[in-house]
Order: C-alpha cells, then structure tokens, then sequence
C-alpha cells in the first residue's frame, strides 16, 4: 500500500530486493556512513531472514528507493528488550513530505508484532531537523552519551557480524 506525499508522489513500502545495494548504499552516504554497493550487500545478507531484523526501503513509483529503515531488537544485560532503529535515511530531495514518517511507523508496528514495549533510536547531537522529527512523533530525549571507538582490525570486507 502506498501513501501519497504533499507532491502527489506514489511511495510504497517493500523489504530489500537484489539490485538495491547501489541505491541503499547512496542513501547511506547521505546519512553519513558511505558505503559501497558490496558492502550494502554483505550487510543485508547478514540481516535478512534473520527474525530479530527488520529491513524495509520507501520507493518510488519507478520502484527506485528513496529511503530505508533498519531496526532490530536489541539485547541488552542491563534492560530488558527493546527494539531499536540502527537507521534511517529519505533521500535529500524527497525529505519533507512523510516518507520519514511512513517508515519509522512501519518500524512502530514491527515492534509491536515482537512485543517489544519500546522503541529507541540513537542520533547524532548536530541533526536538529531530525531530533524535531522524533519529538513530533511522541518520542522524548532520554540521554546524552559519548560514543567510544576504537580500530582493532581493518577490514573491509570481512564478515558483518562475528561468527
């Protein structure tokens, strides 16, 4: 089911498909992470299938993606469950118009059919159109925290997650 936006554009909803990784991972390089087509490719591999990862890409009536979410649910010692949005981007000339809102509601709603009592999502201290965005949506800011990261091993092409 599509929804239309205040520029009459048909956008529908629909998992990751082979021969999205260039578009996914443009969009990505827009959200700040550049990533290369096989990148994007070995990423999803790890990610589809697998029940506690959700996937889904906002497209265009040519079927061209411009935007996707990424969420997961999230395991944590100190907390119980929770889902949370590891990323989300609409491309720049298409922000503005719901598309942002029409994917972080299907993450919403995928939470919902895990049970999960929470959804978070994590954004960077500079993006202040985005931290509006959130704020609209009913979520409220909860902390501020440093990220530590530390190279231990270069790779580019090694496995997306441990074995």
């Amino acid at each position: 089911m599509g929804i239309q936006d205040d520029q009459s554009m048909q956008v529908r909803l629909r998992v990751a498909e082979p021969g999205d990784e260039q578009a996914v991972a443009l969009l990505a390089g827009q959200l700040g992470y550049p990533s290369t087509p096989a990148q994007v490719r070995r990423r999803l591999a790890a990610i589809q299938g697998r029940e506690e990862h959700f996937v889904i890409l906002a497209v265009s009536p040519e079927n061209r993606p411009v935007g996707w979410m990424h969420a997961f649910i999230a395991l944590r010692l100190q907390s119980d469950l929770f889902a949370e949005i590891g990323g989300m981007v609409v491309a720049e000339e298409h922000r503005g118009r719901g598309i942002g809102a029409r994917l972080l509601a299907a993450a919403e709603d995928w939470a919902r059919s895990k049970a999960m009592a929470k959804v978070r999502v994590r954004s960077n201290v500079i993006r202040d159109r985005t931290h509006g965005f959130y704020l609209d949506r009913g979520y409220r800011q909860r902390k501020t925290a440093h990220v530590f990261e530390k190279t231990i091993h270069e790779t580019s092409t090694g496995p997306a997650h441990p074995e």
